[in-house]
């Protein structure tokens, strides 16, 4: 990542920690949001916190659907709950419907690809995985610079719904009501340190494009805010500062 780029991204990261608000109690014990509910992810509970580099770009509701759009390979735009506060199950279930829109990657191949929408998941510290949602296809990685299980199915014809069952180190996928993919967790890479986490949209600096959500949900559960330090390190991963090699300072979206 260029220098000038790298420093605006921790410069951006810094300004959210600044601004990081706090609550005196839990809002939920699990997460739901849904478009039709007229409200911003983050405006259902402010501990999914949005990530915006885009410009112009905003995430955009209207008539009961969430667009995530981004221009340009190193724009950001996703939502991102985590921290040592998030207490994540034995079982862990993310459940999404989404439609891919019209989009472009600089890595589609076997080495280190990223596509425009994805969800993020870290079950523990420096643990966990990332679903891409490519133009009919999905895949898993098996680390941050391997691709790893994939599959054709539809994605960008219509809305479907996406459930991900995340049980010790394996992780099934399901698109409307099928097992379609399943695949395992990693450790380490770009999730170093990074602490549980949850996120969705657009994270990666090798893609640009536009995905269409009307639901997300996970049943981790959360107690307050996370601290400062544990989400500028989960941002950090995000620019690409915890690799060093070109591959690697290629962000996971959705962390």
């Amino acid at each position: 990542m260029p220098t000038r780029r790298l420093l605006a991204c921790i410069g951006f990261a810094a300004t959210l920690l600044h601004g990081a608000p706090t609550l005196a109690m839990p809002i939920s014990s699990s997460y739901v949001w849904t478009a039709a509910s007229g409200l911003l992810p983050d405006q259902v509970d402010a501990r999914m916190a949005l990530t915006d580099t885009a410009t112009p770009e905003a995430p955009v509701l209207s008539g009961g659907v969430l667009t995530i759009a981004t221009s340009s390979n190193p724009e950001f735009l996703f939502y991102s709950q985590g921290g040592t506060d998030l207490v994540v199950p034995a079982t862990l279930t993310i459940e999404a419907t989404m439609r891919l829109g019209a989009g472009s990657s600089s890595q589609t191949g076997t080495t280190a690809p990223r596509s425009y929408a994805s969800i993020v998941f870290l079950t523990a510290t420096s643990v966990g995985n990332a679903l891409f949602f490519g133009p009919d296809r999905l895949f898993l990685l098996t680390g941050p610079d391997n691709l790893g299980p994939e599959v054709i199915v539809d994605t960008d014809d219509a809305f479907h719904d996406y459930v991900i069952r995340v049980s010790g180190s394996t992780i099934d996928v399901y698109q409307d009501s099928i097992l379609v993919l399943s695949g395992s967790q990693f450790t380490g890479g770009i999730f170093s340190g990074v602490d549980a986490r949850i996120a969705f949209g657009d994270g990666t600096l090798a893609a640009q494009g536009t995905s269409l959500w009307t639901r997300f949900a996970h049943n981790a559960s959360a107690s307050q805010v996370p601290e400062p330090a544990t989400l500028f390190l989960a941002l950090a991963a995000l620019c690409g500062v915890a690799g060093s090699r070109g591959a690697r300072r290629r962000a996971l979206p959705p962390g």
